[in-house]
């Protein structure tokens, strides 16, 4: 093996320990760990058993997904590395505010693989739909079966979450299927780059605008691929279940 690559290998290493650390930091340092430890010892262990395995098979269904998209767009993408996206997704969402996170750093490593960000984004948005759809649709079925135990405060917070879903959804659709918006983004971003005075500018947004290109022509053939939409939403669904059955 090279110097570089066990350099890289082990520079990788120390950044990964160094996120776990931090990460049980996070997490533990308002809470105490030595009762914490205490309800794990005295849980049934089939019970985590199931919970890991429910989070295994999370995984599993985000990387089908993944890759069913990436491969419709013309992407290669092996099953390894989609497992690789979807943990990044899932970590990334974990450690940041409103899980803004992980998107943003799926689309970096993607490209850092060779993939075209343009591709990688709409894969992104359309699985991001899937699941917006999924959680209201679970939600408003689950309320006809326990609609009994509402309360005031449920019903208002119930209202709220299925308003602020709905309308995202909403906004991921237009950004997916809208080619006015598309524009006025880059038109925006643009405007931005100027403004702080981005190095060669007239290269960027040359490359912005073929990105674009190829983001809405792969956008009207998803819009045409309805397969692909039912098969990423019914996954989507299954998914969820099993992540929500988890608790």
């Amino acid at each position: 093996m090279e110097k570089k690559s066990i350099k890289k290998m082990l520079r990788n290493f120390i950044v990964f320990i160094v996120l776990i650390i931090l990460t049980l930091w996070m997490l533990l340092k308002d809470q105490d760990a030595g009762k914490i430890f205490e309800i794990i010892g005295n849980s049934k262990g089939q019970y985590i058993a199931i919970g890991i395995i429910c989070m295994v098979v999370f995984i599993l269904l985000e990387s089908i997904n993944l890759g069913r998209t990436l491969k419709i767009l013309g992407e290669k993408s092996t099953f390894i590395k989609n497992i690789k996206y979807a943990l990044i997704g899932v970590f990334f969402s974990g450690i940041t505010p409103a899980a803004s996170g992980g998107q943003p750093m799926q689309v970096y490593y993607m490209h850092k693989d060779k993939i075209s960000p343009g591709h990688a984004t709409l894969a992104l948005l359309i699985n991001l739909t899937s699941v917006q759809i999924s959680t209201i649709s679970i939600a408003l079925i689950s309320l006809l079966f326990n609609y009994k135990y509402l309360n005031k405060i449920l019903i208002i917070l119930f209202v709220v979450g299925v308003t602020l879903n709905m309308s995202a959804l909403m906004i991921l659709l237009i950004a997916i299927f809208s080619r006015r918006l598309s524009r006025w983004l880059m038109k925006v971003t643009i405007k931005i780059m100027k403004g702080l005075k981005v190095k060669n500018i007239e290269e960027k947004i040359k490359k912005i605008g073929k990105e674009l290109h190829h983001y809405q022509l792969s956008a009207k053939y998803i819009k045409s691929n309805k397969i692909l939409m039912i098969k990423v939403l019914v996954t989507t669904i299954i998914q969820y279940l099993v992540f929500y059955s988890i608790s």
